[in-house]
């Protein structure tokens, strides 16, 4: 029925990416639709009055303006934890998935090379990725449209374009295992746990003395140390976070092809 591998990923994949653009898309409404109530004074020094590791795991409670509010709660806490869920879940069904069932190796028997194989599923994952993070930044500018509050449309892109970005850092991490493994198992544990570790170390950076510069180490420093929403996109971190997926998509290339697929 499609010739290539990335029309026929995107067309098997098409309910799962309306289920997840969807959630994205509520997740992001609700949470904007909800900002005139953490405009409250009395509820912002509640937060500010919380111990400041858990401060710290909540994302920064200077919340009293919008873009503060979006870049904290939207694009580092809440609204991009299902992004954390949906890098990892993709970049493993789409190949280590399909090695467990056996489809990978009748895919190959049609005759079609591992490396565009490999090359194309990389990037239907990408076209999975970018139309949730699309679906996901309608639901904030929905948000925005209900309780009229204006927002810097370049600024809400970058951010988006970030969180795309680290998406796709998350889904490479998880497929170039998927390549290098052809294991599930591995492909959904290494990155959950990498990715937790990450968070832990970044977040406890904030608070504990002896941790301060750990930060750095951790993919959450490049993504949202920068407050994109709010000073805009730092290229710096952008090359960073692509040097990374460039990383991963090249060494899960070169194992896909040395290794034997499992029967």
């Amino acid at each position: 029925m499609f010739r290539t591998p990335v029309l026929k990923t995107l067309y098997d994949k098409r309910w799962v990416i309306l289920a997840w653009s969807l959630g994205a898309f509520a997740m992001n409404l609700l949470i904007t639709w909800i900002f005139p109530d953490f405009k409250n004074p009395q509820l912002v020094e509640v937060f500010k009055s919380l111990p400041e590791s858990l401060q710290a795991f909540s994302g920064s409670l200077d919340i009293g303006t919008i873009d503060k509010y979006l870049d904290s709660q939207v694009f580092f806490n809440n609204g991009s934890f299902i992004f954390w869920i949906l890098g990892i879940s993709i970049g493993v069904n789409l190949l280590s998935t399909d090695e467990d069932k056996g489809t990978l190796e009748t895919t190959l028997s049609t005759k079609i090379s591992r490396n565009r194989l490999y090359v194309e599923k990389f990037i239907a994952m990408t076209f999975i990725f970018l139309a949730v993070n699309i679906a996901s930044t309608l639901g904030i500018w929905l948000g925005l449209f209900i309780i009229h509050e204006p927002v810097s449309a370049v600024r809400i892109v970058q951010a988006t374009f970030m969180l795309f970005i680290f998406t796709c850092l998350l889904g490479s991490f998880s497929f170039g295992i998927g390549a290098l493994s052809g294991k599930k198992n591995l492909s959904i544990g290494i990155p959950t746990l990498t990715l937790v570790v990450m968070f832990l170390v970044y977040t406890f950076a904030q608070t504990v003395d002896w941790m301060k510069n750990w930060d750095k180490f951790t993919w959450n420093y490049y993504y949202s140390k920068g407050q994109t929403v709010i000073n805009g996109i730092s290229y710096r971190d952008f090359a960073v976070l692509i040097a990374f997926v460039a990383i991963f998509f090249i060494a899960g290339l070169i194992f896909f092809n040395k290794r034997d697929l499992r029967k």
